[in-house]
């Protein structure tokens, strides 16, 4: 094996650990335009981002970059959420829906640093903390969507 051939097989092996890492979440909210479910039902996985990314550069960045693209729908469905709930003058559950963020924002930032701790020194630290990142954001998208007023979902 030429070190080209072993630095392509190494890039796959890092695109392939990205994916199953991605592929683990079957609780993500299903990415935009795509029915979310209600409760009862599980939720179709998201669409893996970064599948063309080969070098860990790569895709340590593709993974940073979708998490912060997911995590302002996130901030953007929150808004919504708490908006639709002021309308309803619901100010017990506006309250609790801003605290959900909050202490949702605290889990997410927590569970990461055990996957930037576990991968620690390993070039696929980065791509780690954005799958989680990333996986976290979609099962909170789906959260949001079930207690929206006005969906099918919520009470």
């Amino acid at each position: 094996m030429t070190s080209t051939d072993f630095g392509q097989h190494r890039g796959r092996a890092w695109l392939s650990l990205s994916l199953a890492l991605a592929l683990a979440c079957s609780a993500c909210a299903a990415p935009p335009g795509v029915p979310t479910p209600t409760r009862g039902q599980s939720a179709p996985a998201p669409q893996v981002p970064c599948a063309d990314a080969v070098t860990q550069l790569e895709l340590s960045a593709c993974w940073a970059q979708e998490a912060r693209r997911i995590e302002a729908e996130v901030a953007s469905r929150f808004r919504q959420v708490a908006q639709a709930l002021q309308l309803r003058s619901d100010g017990a559950s506006s309250q609790a829906l801003a605290d959900s963020q909050a202490w949702w924002e605290r889990y997410r930032d927590a569970a990461c640093e055990v996957h930037r701790q576990q991968a620690a020194g390993a070039s696929l630290q980065t791509s780690a903390v954005g799958v989680c990142r990333w996986r976290l954001a979609h099962e909170r998208l789906a959260e949001l969507d079930r207690v929206r007023p006005g969906t099918a979902a919520a009470p």
